[in-house]
C-alpha cells in the first residue's frame, strides 16, 4: 500500500547480497567498483557525519540541486547516493517521519525529526550558514510554536509540571502576539500618513527644479526648442528613411 512507504535501502541490500539484474544502480556498484560515482557515494555513506546530514537533508527537501549546493557535493554524486543508499525522495511527510523515528541513534533521530519538521533552512543554520529570515516571519513562527506548545501542554496529563509548562508557553505566545499587534498598528499608522500626504500632492505643488540648472550641473547647455518643430523634424527623418 502507498502509505506504508518503501525500503529506502533496498538497493543497498541488493549490493550487499550480490544480487544482479534487479536494479541498474546495484548492478553498476557490483560490476564497476572503481566508477567515480560508486566510489564517491560509498565514501559519503561510510562517513557518519556526511551520511547523517545527507539523509537529514533528503528528509527535509526533495530539491537535490539545493541540497548539493548546501553540502558542497556534486549533484550527480548526490543523486546516485539517494538512489543507492537512501531512496527517500518523493515520500510523504508521514513516511519521512516514520523513517526518522526508526533511527536507533538518539542524536541522528533528533536531527532527522527536526529536518522533517523545520526544513532545509534549519540544517543550513545548524551547519553555520547565514540564513535570512524576515523579522516579521520569525516572530510569526515563534508565536505559532508557542501557541501550539501551550495547547499541547494544556491537553497533556494534568500534573503541576504540565500546567506550569502550559502557562510558560502561553505567556510566550501572548508576548509574540503583542509584538505582532504593535507592528501591525505602527504599519497601519504609517500607511495612513502616506495616504494623507499623497492626497495633498498635485501638479501645483510639485517642484521639479530649473532644467537649466540640471544641464549646467552636467556641463551642458540647454537649448530650448518648440515641441511642434521637434515632432515635425522626427516625422520628416522617418519619412526620408523609408523612401
Amino acid at each position: 500500500m502507498a502509505f506504508v512507504g518503501r525500503d529506502v535501502r533496498r538497493v543497498l541490500s541488493l549490493i550487499q547480497s550480490k544480487k544482479t539484474g534487479q536494479d541498474a544502480h546495484a548492478d553498476l556498484v557490483i560490476s564497476d567498483p572503481e566508477n567515480r560515482l560508486v566510489k564517491d557515494s560509498a565514501v559519503l555513506f561510510e562517513d557518519d557525519t556526511y551520511r547523517k546530514y545527507i539523509e537529514a537533508c533528503i528528509l527535509a527537501s526533495d530539491d537535490l540541486p539545493e541540497i548539493a549546493a548546501l553540502l558542497g557535493l556534486d549533484l550527480d554524486t548526490l543523486e546516485f547516493y539517494s538512489k543507492v543508499y537512501y531512496d527517500a525522495v518523493g515520500l510523504t511527510i508521514l513516511q519521512k517521519v516514520k523513517l526518522a523515528q526508526s533511527c536507533l541513534d538518539i542524536e541522528e533521530k533528533a536531527l532527522k525529526m527536526w529536518a522533517v519538521s523545520q526544513g532545509l533552512k534549519f540544517l543550513a543554520w545548524r551547519l553555520g550558514f547565514k540564513v535570512e529570515i524576515s523579522p516579521v516571519e520569525g516572530v510569526k513562527s515563534l508565536y505559532a510554536d508557542s501557541f501550539f506548545k501551550a495547547k499541547e501542554a494544556f491537553f497533556s496529563s494534568g500534573t503541576s509540571k504540565s500546567s506550569q509548562e502550559a502557562l510558560r508557553w502561553a505567556k510566550m505566545a501572548m508576548d509574540g502576539a503583542k509584538i505582532l499587534k504593535s507592528w501591525v498598528t505602527d504599519m497601519d499608522a504609517a500607511n495612513e500618513e502616506i495616504r494623507l500626504a499623497l492626497k495633498e500632492v498635485n501638479a501645483g505643488n510639485i517642484d521639479f527644479g530649473d532644467i537649466n540648472e540640471i544641464y549646467e550641473s552636467n556641463g551642458e547647455v540647454f537649448e530650448e526648442s518648440a515641441v511642434g518643430d521637434d515632432i515635425e523634424k522626427i516625422l520628416k527623418q522617418n519619412a526620408s528613411s523609408e523612401e
